[in-house]
Formats: C-alpha cells, structure tokens, sequence
C-alpha cells in the first residue's frame, strides 16, 4: 500500500508545469520620458566639464595668445579669417551633396533586412534605421551657428557648429536609439554601435583660441537606472597659432560597452554623437559640420 501512495506522488509531481516568468507591463512612454531625462541630466554634466576643461585650457594658453592678440588687434585681416574658415566649414555641405551621402542610406536601409528584436540565446542581435526614438539638446553661449542633421529614419546624427563672429560655446548631442527585449537571457551582454562619419572640422587662429571635440557614444541604462557608457573620441583639436583642417569620407567608429542585463526587461540601446566648439571673439575661426550615421545597433547576449 506504502508502495502505490509513492508511485502516486511521483505521477503527481510529474505533472506539475513550471512556466517562465510573464514580461513586466511595459510603458513606452513612461520609459521613454524617463530616459530622455536621464539623458539631459548626463548631457548637462557633460557640457559642463567641457566648459571647465577649455577654460582651463584657455589660461594657460593666455601668456601665448594674449601678446599676439594685443598686437594685432580685431584687424580687417583676422575679421577676413573667421568669414573664409566659417565658408569652409559650411562648404561641406556641398560636398556630401555632391556625393549624395543621404540617398545612399536611404537605398541601403531599402535593401537592408531590418532584424527581429527577439535574442537568440549565444547569439548578436542587430537593429538598422529606422530607428524609433531619437534624442537632441542644443546648447549655445553667445554662438552664431547651429543646426541639427538629426533624422532617425535613417540613423544620421550629428550637425553643423561654430561660434563665428563673437566667440563663445557651442555644444550639441543628438542620438537614435533601439529598444531591446533580454528574453530569458542574463548575464552580461555587449553592446555596439557602428558608425560612419561625413564631413568636416576646422580651427584657425592667429593669436586667438579655437578648439573642435567630437566624441560617439553607446549607451544604455539598467533596471536600477545606472548608465553604462562607452565613448570614443573621433576629433579634438584646438589652435592658436595656425590652421587644421580635417575631413571625414566615412570613416569608422565603434564604441563597445559590457553590461549586466537581466531577464524578461526591455533595455534602451543608444548611439549617441557628442559635439563641441568654442572660441574666442576675433582672431579665429572654423568649427564643425558632421554627418554621422549610425548604420548597425547591436546587442550580444
């Protein structure tokens, strides 16, 4: 008798179905207000370690450029030099025109299959333009030039600064994100951004102070709200005494960050391009016009 009422407990417990965990509600737009918050926060600090940075910068470079500058004063010349560097500059325009960089990622994505956003366990999951969420926050201090290329359709990012004619700073973040769902997959994962970059950046001075800095950034948030960021530095330069011109044909950047993710949540993977341009009033001139295209989101779990 003792025999059967174990048999019947093992046929009981055979029975028994142990499901997975149900998905969180997700609120898209509550996740998303929050993390475009998260994102201005992050943004103003960085802004603001910039503006130290160059500041610093700027005094011990006095003793060099303060001279010249008395010397030669606000002349018809330097006035000259920041019009013919700010054309140069904006003159990149034309350029990628000419090559018609935009219609190209346009017939790319056409031809691209964009890739299902559910993991495969030991597997990369990519995501292509067009993107859903994007992001900016245009910062200016006495600038004269600032205008977006921001347009998630197609993954492009960046846009067009200078300070031209009256110094100051200008700073500007754009970025297009994926949203990303971990499955049952933990651990650690990944995380890449490709990108490609067009276009060009300047600094000219004759005894004046012009300094160019452009960073890309992958990023992410977890459940607890800590950001994991990897940035790469594609440009930073600045001049006093002299002329740097450099132009970007598509040239290839790929910042790669390691996150902890956890199971059956939703992440928020951004590529995140980061320009800066400051400079005094006279005696210098140029800035940045960037068109960067992020053309392959990816996780790896």
């Amino acid at each position: 008798m003792a025999q059967n009422q174990t048999d019947a407990q093992k046929t009981v417990a055979a029975t028994v179905n142990i499901q997975k965990p149900k998905e969180p509600r997700f609120d898209l737009a509550r996740e998303t207000s929050w993390l475009r918050e998260e994102m201005l926060k992050t943004g103003k600090i960085a802004k603001e370690k910039l503006g130290r940075e160059t500041k610093l910068h700027q005094k011990h470079l006095d003793r060099i450029y303060e001279p010249l500058r008395r010397q030669i004063g606000a002349s018809p010349e330097s006035e000259e030099l920041t019009r013919e560097s700010h054309e140069y500059v904006m003159a990149a325009t034309q350029d990628l025109a000419e090559l018609d960089i935009e219609q190209r990622m346009r017939n790319m994505i056409g031809n691209e299959r964009r890739a299902s956003l559910s993991p495969r366990v030991g597997s990369c999951v990519p995501a292509f333009a067009p993107y859903p969420s994007s992001y900016q926050d245009p910062s200016a201090i006495g600038g004269f030039g600032l205008v977006s290329h921001l347009d998630a359709s197609i993954g492009q990012m960046g846009g067009f600064l200078t300070t031209y004619p009256i110094g100051g700073d200008v700073w500007l973040a754009t970025g297009v994100g994926e949203w990303v769902y971990s499955g049952a997959n933990s651990g650690t994962a990944s995380v890449r951004v490709d990108t490609s970059v067009w276009g060009r950046c300047a600094e000219e001075a004759i005894g004046g102070y012009w300094r160019n800095m452009v960073k890309i950034h992958v990023r992410t948030w977890d459940a607890d709200g800590q950001l994991y960021d990897a940035q790469q530095t594609i440009h930073d330069n600045w001049e006093v005494i002299g002329l740097s011109i450099r132009d970007f044909n598509g040239d290839s950047f790929s910042p790669t960050m390691f996150v902890p993710i956890q199971a059956y949540r939703w992440y928020l993977i951004w590529a995140w391009a980061e320009q800066y341009t400051a400079s005094t009033p006279i005696n210098a001139g140029g800035g940045s016009n960037l068109w960067i295209y992020a053309s392959r989101l990816e996780i790896c779990v």
